[in-house]
This record gives structure tokens, C-alpha cells and sequence, in this order.
């Protein structure tokens, strides 16, 4: 089974479609993730990162927000903590392509776990050329 790395860009998507794009695309990881067909590991950051855009940007209601943290942690997903080698690999990543720590550490969690990171953040995560990271448009 393959596994990915997804981002913040892809979990709100699963939760909040409202002025999001590419929202059929995030469905169809969660399907294969439920199906078993790939697996999925996250930053423990995402979880905090989902927290802040549903009450902060998306305005949702604290009972819902609830509803859906809840959701979230029920998922057959990895929730990776940052090791060491990440947090260096990370540092690395940032200085290379000149993005924030949270956006670096996405990608420095699929390299550790060598796997390729899927993201709608073409801002940042479009910066990167290695063939780490699969653009949400481009998820098959």
C-alpha cells in the first residue's frame, strides 16, 4: 500500500468546502484512505494548523469544530511528532527554498518517512522540485 504525507491544504478540504477548490480531489484521498488503498501520515502540527483555519478563517462553530477534530482523530492515519533528524531536515528544506517551519516540516516528514507529500499550497509547497510533493490537482 502507498503512503502519503498530506498537509492542512488537503485535511480542511475534507471538512470545509465553502471557497475551497479542488475539494473533489481531497475527497478522493479520504475514500482511499478508508478503502485502504494508501495510507496516510500527518505532522502533529496539522491537527493544531485544522484547528486554527476552522475557527479562525472558516468562522465554524466551536460545537462543530468539536465534531470534526473528533473525526479527524478517528481516521486510520500516522500522526508523526518531530524528531530530531525531522527538525534538522526541516531547517535544511527552509533554507533551501526559502519557506516557513510549518510548511518545511510537511515536507521533512514525507522525506523521513519516504513517501511524497500531497499539498494544495502552491505557494510554498509548489517551490519544491525534487518530486516530493504531489500537487492536490495532480492526485490520481
Amino acid at each position: 500500500m502507498e503512503t502519503f504525507v498530506v498537509d492542512t491544504s488537503v485535511i480542511v478540504k475534507w471538512y470545509n468546502q465553502k471557497n475551497e477548490s479542488r475539494t473533489e480531489q481531497a475527497f478522493q484521498i479520504l475514500l482511499d484512505l478508508k478503502a485502504e488503498k494508501i495510507g496516510i501520515i500527518v505532522s502533529d502540527i496539522a491537527a493544531v494548523e485544522l484547528l486554527n483555519v476552522l475557527v479562525t478563517s472558516k468562522s465554524l462553530p466551536v460545537n462543530k469544530v468539536k465534531t470534526i477534530i473528533k473525526h479527524f482523530f478517528s481516521l486510520p492515519i500516522v500522526i508523526k511528532e518531530p524528531s530530531q533528524t525531522i527538525l534538522e531536515r526541516t531547517a535544511d528544506i527552509m533554507e533551501k527554498y526559502q519557506i516557513a517551519a510549518y510548511d518545511g516540516l510537511f515536507v521533512a516528514t514525507a522525506k523521513d518517512a519516504d513517501c511524497q507529500l500531497i499539498s494544495d499550497d502552491t505557494k510554498a509547497h509548489g517551490k519544491i522540485t525534487d518530486g516530493t510533493v504531489i500537487m492536490l490537482k495532480d492526485y490520481k
